[in-house]
Parts: C-alpha cells; sequence; structure tokens
C-alpha cells in the first residue's frame, strides 16, 4: 500500500452542506472527500478520473457534481499554470475542525485564491468543471448563478480583467469548452451581462421544459448558439418572458417566507395551545 494510502485524514461536511436540498447525496458524500483531500496542503489536486474511479462513476457525472458545489459556493477552482495546467479546488465555505483533532492537521490557508496566482485567461484545463454535464436545480436554486471570482481577491486585476474572469468562469462552469470559452470572451469581447442572461434564460426554459414533460436540458451547445446569434444581431441578450416570469415567481416565493414578528408568533402560539386545549 502506497504511503499516500495510509494517511487518515478526516472529512468534513458542515450543515449547510448537508442540509442543501438542491444537492444530491453523493455529491454532498464528494465535498466531504474533497476536505479529506485539501488536509495535507489546503486544496485538492485530484482529477475527475480519480474520483469516477473512486465512486464508480463517470467522469461526467463528477463534473456536475462539482460544477454544482461551485455554484452553491461551497467550492472554488483554478488551473494552475505553473504545475503543468492542473485543476486545483478549494473551499469556500469554514469547515468546522472535529474536536480532538491536531489543529494543525488541517489548516485553510486560502479560501478566496482566484484573482492571485490563479488561472489565466487561455490555459487548457485537464479536468474542465461541468464539461458536458447537466443541471437539474429547483426553482429557489435556479438563478443561483454564484460568482466565486466576485467574491476573490482582485485587488492585482483592473475592472475590465474582473469582469472578463468572471465571465470565462461563469462558461467553464456550465461545461463550455475552455479555447471556446477564451473565444467568446477574450476575442469576441461578449460582456458579463449578456452571458448571464443566457444561462438564466436557459435555466428558466429547463425549468419550464420539466415542469411540462419537456425535453429540454441546458447544454454548452445552447450557451454557445444563442451568444453567437446575439453576436450577429449586434445586441446583448435580454431576459425571456419565461425567465421573467421564473425570476417573478422565486421573488415571490422568497416574500411568502419571510419570518413571523413576536407578536404574530405569540399568536399563533396562543391559537395552537388553545386548539390543544392547553391551559395558557
Amino acid at each position: 500500500m502506497k504511503k499516500e494510502d495510509k494517511k487518515s485524514y478526516y472529512a468534513v461536511i458542515p450543515a449547510n452542506v448537508r442540509y442543501d436540498s438542491t444537492l444530491p447525496a453523493s455529491a454532498k458524500l464528494l465535498f466531504g472527500e474533497i476536505t479529506a483531500l485539501c488536509n495535507e496542503k489546503g486544496f485538492c489536486w485530484a482529477s475527475n478520473s480519480y474520483f469516477a474511479s473512486l465512486y464508480g462513476k463517470d467522469k461526467g457525472t463528477i463534473s456536475r457534481w462539482i460544477a454544482q458545489l461551485i455554484e452553491q459556493g461551497y467550492l472554488q477552482a483554478e488551473v494552475d499554470k505553473k504545475d503543468g495546467n492542473k485543476r486545483k479546488l478549494w473551499l469556500s465555505v469554514r469547515v468546522p475542525t472535529p474536536i480532538g483533532k491536531n489543529d494543525n492537521t488541517y489548516r485553510q490557508k486560502r479560501q478566496d485564491p482566484i484573482g492571485k496566482n490563479a488561472y489565466r485567461s487561455k490555459q487548457k484545463s485537464q479536468d474542465p468543471i461541468g464539461k458536458n454535464a447537466n443541471h437539474n436545480n429547483k426553482d429557489n436554486t435556479t438563478f443561483n448563478i454564484t460568482d466565486n471570482n466576485k467574491k476573490s481577491s482582485q485587488k492585482d486585476l483592473s475592472s475590465k480583467e474582473a469582469e472578463q474572469h468572471a465571465a470565462f468562469s461563469l462558461l467553464i462552469c456550465r461545461g463550455v469548452d475552455t479555447e471556446v470559452a477564451n473565444s467568446i470572451v477574450y476575442d469576441q469581447h461578449t460582456p458579463r451581462s449578456s452571458i448571464e442572461e443566457v444561462i438564466k434564460n436557459g435555466l428558466a426554459k429547463e425549468q419550464h421544459a420539466r415542469e411540462t414533460g419537456g425535453k429540454f436540458r441546458l447544454e454548452p451547445g445552447y450557451i454557445v448558439k444563442t451568444l453567437n446569434q446575439a453576436r450577429k444581431e449586434g445586441k446583448e441578450v435580454g431576459p425571456t418572458k419565461q425567465s421573467k416570469k421564473l425570476s417573478a415567481k422565486i421573488k415571490l416565493s422568497k416574500q411568502k417566507h419571510h419570518p413571523l414578528d413576536q407578536s404574530e408568533f405569540e399568536k399563533r402560539r396562543r391559537r395552537q395551545k388553545a386548539a390543544l386545549g392547553v391551559s395558557k
């Protein structure tokens, strides 16, 4: 047995990951595996092939799980040019240290690596995130397009470069090929706002298809085709009717679930006690 196989690093799955209903159970388990691999160097260097072999899944499934974890803000990814263009995964959530463990066992040295020594615009990744992977998000997360670069330290980047990095990251997370994403962002100068709208429109269309029994899936080809069409017509992409409708639905849903104030809470509690025949 190799020395690496004998190491007994612990896996941690925080509550916000465990109880995230938008993630499949296997993606949560994968997150725990990634935290374990982060224990040694502060980041996870394992490839999609490694995880596919470990869980008995294909690389596309692993890619989809990682893309979902990134979109929900639990992971960040970068491609290290100095290390042979290898992908590295970093935790972007605070992971508690188990009681009784040595504090030196795990050190999260860097929670916001993107923007400093991160991947450059025209590198090829050996494990593009989410490539050819589909997403099955529910209403309340359909528009949760997490811009990890936005949260990152970008003091060394100009505002234009930061926007380009963010736009490039959105395309990669949605499975668009690296070279194609480079062309869209850096050669065609497609604005980030158009990319975001295309993804939102696609997610809304996918949600509508699920509700009506349709077969549409948000694929990288849809994103590229829509952006190319908008470029030929010389306009930015705007929200579709389905996108506006779903956005309003999500907004209304959030308004309905606001917490009760203390007086209303007490009124309901008294009514419940009265219904149960419990004295005050």
